[in-house]
């Protein structure tokens, strides 16, 4: 039983030490969707500077925009994106 309960403990710090060492900081963010309209000069690396932590990849969250919006790394003036913002907690 106490091997077993030994186990069970180690098995659990590791789960507990995945979530937070190897899962994305963007996964573990809550996130709002906000609507961004596209100004002139722009690019999504610009924007995610607006609206990205400074504790999670900018890259993560621009291909969260990318797959929220259904789209490349083209980007129009005018075009309204949604964007990720995070949760006042």
């Amino acid at each position: 039983a106490l091997v077993l309960s030994i186990i069970v403990t180690l098995m659990a710090t590791l789960l507990i030490c995945y979530a937070f060492c190897c899962v994305p900081k963007i996964e573990r963010t809550e996130w709002e969707e906000v609507t961004h309209k596209v100004k002139r000069g722009e690019t999504l690396w610009e924007i995610s500077k607006l609206y990205c932590p400074d504790d999670v990849d900018c890259r993560d969250w621009i291909d969260k925009v990318q797959e929220i919006n259904g789209i490349g790394s083209t980007i129009y003036v005018g075009d309204r994106l949604t964007v990720l913002v995070e949760k006042d907690n």
